[in-house]
């Protein structure tokens, strides 16, 4: 029989014992060891919601929220234009109408400024197009 040496001290161990005598670390047979079936999966750990805002901040300018405000804002303010050219009365619909166009380019104009300010994962020249699309969206409805 092979004679066993403590992992932690290289001390000689007698048969049968479960701790060495000398620095008193458990020992573990390798016949008696559980195998497991299961891999151990080594990952990188999960961030806390520490920076709940910058993590709201960083989903409200992420590139495809932008292109969808983008897309919205140009539907919006074509059909807002064709509602204005073909009323032939003054009401207060085109009042109505022209609070919701001015409340929703406004909006628009700050997402898209504030993306190009804190959204540091794209472009530079795409980020300096965003402050000035969003920086002309607020100036022309402010």
């Amino acid at each position: 029989m092979a004679v066993k040496k403590c992992i932690n001290c290289e001390a000689k161990i007698p048969a049968g014992s479960g701790f060495c005598p000398a620095c008193g670390a458990q020992i573990v047979d390798e016949q008696k060891k559980p195998k497991s079936d299961i891999n151990p999966v080594i990952s990188k750990p999960v961030k806390s919601g520490q920076g709940g805002f910058k993590d709201l901040i960083n989903f409200i300018t992420s590139f495809k929220i932008m292109v969808l405000c983008l897309i919205i804002a140009v539907l919006v303010a074509w059909i807002t234009k064709i509602i204005i050219q073909y009323q032939t009365t003054y009401s207060s619909a085109y009042d109505a109408l022209n609070i919701v166009n001015f409340t929703f380019m406004a909006g628009i104009g700050i997402i898209l400024f504030l993306g190009g300010l804190f959204n540091s994962k794209i472009n530079t020249y795409l980020r300096t197009g965003l402050i000035i699309t969003g920086g002309l969206f607020l100036a022309l409805n402010l």
